[in-house]
């Protein structure tokens, strides 16, 4: 009896110790391209509405939660040029990032301009930094499109002044061209 309690006792202890020395291995993740665009519903009254953007940022959930800097290139766009109704939208940009899943994309504004009966009006900018809640994945090997899409009623008249309120959602390439082709 005292041989197999002293079996038992070495082979659990060799277990421990053979279980202490693993290390987590860490798989190698996959990469996959993210692209960015933007893009506008119709914005009726306005002539120009001149956007300046200094920098883009994803929020990434999984495997690891952590902001990734997307492009701090300062990128300038006249969202009347882009209205969706006609399918437009301009490049942001594009880039490999590590895949997995993201929730969040963030961008600064540096400038907010519009122009109404050639009168330029620049708004003031309710934050610096803007967050738009959208559960994504950018896969291993393939290409992901968010596009930023900017409501009609970002722009207000109140009182007489006309202020920025920021109504902007995230869409897919898929859900872009079924609303707006």
């Amino acid at each position: 009896m005292i041989e197999m309690k002293y079996f038992v006792f070495v082979l659990l202890t060799a277990l421990l110790l053979v279980a202490g020395c693993n290390e987590p291995v860490e798989q190698p993740q996959g990469k996959g391209t993210l692209i960015l665009s933007i893009t506008n519903d119709s914005i009726e009254g306005l002539d120009k509405i001149f956007v300046t953007f200094s920098s883009f940022e994803v929020h990434k959930t999984f495997p690891e939660e952590e902001w990734l800097d997307f492009s701090s290139q300062e990128k300038e766009f006249d969202l009347i040029v882009l209205q969706s109704d006609e399918a437009i939208k301009g490049f942001i940009g594009e880039k490999e990032i590590n895949s997995g899943n993201f929730d969040k994309i963030r961008f600064e504004l540096k400038e907010f301009m519009v122009r109404i009966n050639g009168s330029d009006y620049y708004l003031e900018l309710p934050s610096e930094k803007i967050e738009v809640k959208r559960d994504f994945e950018v896969s291993t090997d393939l290409t992901t499109e968010m596009i930023i899409n900017f409501s009609s009623k970002s722009v207000v008249l109140s009182n007489g002044e006309y202020k920025l309120v920021p109504r902007v959602s995230l869409l897919t390439e898929k859900e872009f061209k079924q609303k707006y082709s």
